[in-house]
């Protein structure tokens, strides 16, 4: 009594004088079954070509996001799709094509379910059943009992998860069970290929423009602090050709020297500030007492507490410590004492000079930021960009004898 498609072919034949006629019917369901597969995953994939270009025109990250899970959801005919992005060891839910279940998502670690899993391995997890999963490893059917029939439910039952390489996932969810095929993962992975490649566009624009900015920044303050010294070496020469006196020389060599450090220290930021190259192993004694050799420290003291190792890169991690010595030299005199020691997850390093205000502490990492009329205003970017770029955080405090005290933490 069941209808199915057929081919039918015919054929005649003359035997012993009869004239006789042949049909064979062949049940072609599962051909008829194949081309409908093609024609839809033919459609998705004409599909998703319009979606990838709403996403990659997408100029923010949390638009990417959103124009995602719209467009996932409209090409697997799906009932909704969420958004979720790395943020340390969890995944944290983003963006959602359904209204309000972002608040009701709390985030999963990395090792967790279907997300962790195909976050993990890299390929998309298709589940056909999710009710079925949770309860496979606790519920069981009694001998001799039925399974009872499954109920409608509002409940996702089927799941594609589509790993965005390091970025986070792509979670679609269907209310019917096996709602997504085999072609549909194929389709998964290209819709990820292009959110992907429209999240590192977005990462590629943010870097160029904090570069450009950076440039700006770097000609402006420039050309502001290298015209002072400037008009004083070009000043004294004038007196020099006007008086013949030498007097003037020692004026010219100071105005000199502080141009040198201008540029060293601006060569710095803009060529290794952001870069930390291959780390290593290092004893925060060690670097230390390294980096206080290789600063003019003249009747200052270095009194380091306590040490600990370090997983750091060793030339940039002195680089740290030159400029702090520098900073408390400058502020606090000749005869500075400097305090280095461990805390619970880094170090400090800290001055016996006069401190740091309180109102100027945000002020003090920002590029020609300086209170010393000798100082480049560069040293303190220096040490952020480079503690920055291991990772690590930086704050400001006051000491025990009242002087600058500098905190990295999260080594």
């Amino acid at each position: 009594g069941d209808e199915f498609p057929i081919e039918l072919s015919f054929g005649e034949a003359s035997v012993d004088g009869d004239h006789l006629f042949t049909g064979v019917i062949q049940d072609i369901s599962d051909r008829k079954t194949a081309e409908q597969q093609l024609a839809e995953h033919t459609s998705k994939v004409t599909q998703l070509h319009e979606i990838a270009t709403d996403i990659t025109g997408a100029d923010s990250v949390d638009v990417i996001h959103q124009r995602a899970v719209s467009g996932a959801v409209n090409l697997f005919d799906a009932d909704f799709a969420r958004v979720s992005v790395v943020e340390g060891d969890q995944l944290v839910p983003t963006a959602s094509s359904a209204s309000g279940s972002i608040d009701d998502s709390d985030p999963v670690p990395l090792s967790f379910g279907h997300a962790g899993q195909s976050y993990q391995s890299g390929t998309v997890q298709r589940v056909d059943d999710i009710a079925f999963t949770r309860s496979a490893g606790s519920s069981t059917i009694q001998d001799g009992g039925a399974e009872p029939e499954p109920q409608p439910s509002d409940e996702p039952r089927a799941l594609l998860s589509i790993p965005l390489e390091g970025y986070g996932v792509l979670q679609v969810f269907a209310t019917e069970p096996g709602a997504f095929t085999q072609r549909d993962e194929e389709v998964a992975e290209m819709l990820a290929t292009h959110v992907v490649t429209a999240l590192d566009q977005v990462a590629a624009e943010a870097t160029i423009r904090r570069e450009r900015d950076r440039l700006a920044e770097f000609a402006s303050i420039l050309s502001h602090d290298l015209r002072n010294p400037l008009n004083v070496a070009q000043g004294r020469l004038e007196l020099i050709e006007m008086t013949g006196e030498l007097d003037h020389v020692e004026a010219i060599e100071r105005a000199l020297d502080r141009m040198e450090r201008l540029i060293g220290d601006m060569l710095t930021l803009a060529r290794e500030g952001d870069a930390v190259g291959e780390t290593q192993s290092v004893a925060l004694r060690t670097v230390a007492n390294q980096a206080w050799h290789n600063v003019a420290t003249e009747f200052a003291a270095l009194e380091i507490e306590s040490s600990v190792q370090l997983d750091a890169d060793h030339s940039r991690l002195i680089q740290v410590f030159e400029n702090l010595y520098r900073n408390a030299i400058e502020h606090g005199g000749d005869e500075v004492t400097v305090h280095v020691g461990t805390l619970e997850n880094g170090f400090y390093i800290e001055d016996t000079g006069s401190g740091i205000p309180a109102d100027e502490r945000d002020d003090i990492f920002e590029s020609g930021y300086t209170t010393n009329q000798d100082g480049t205003g560069f040293g303190l970017a220096i040490v952020k960009r480079i503690v920055e770029a291991h990772g690590w955080e930086i704050d400001i405090t006051t000491g025990r004898d009242g002087g600058a005290r500098f905190e990295i933490s999260g080594v």
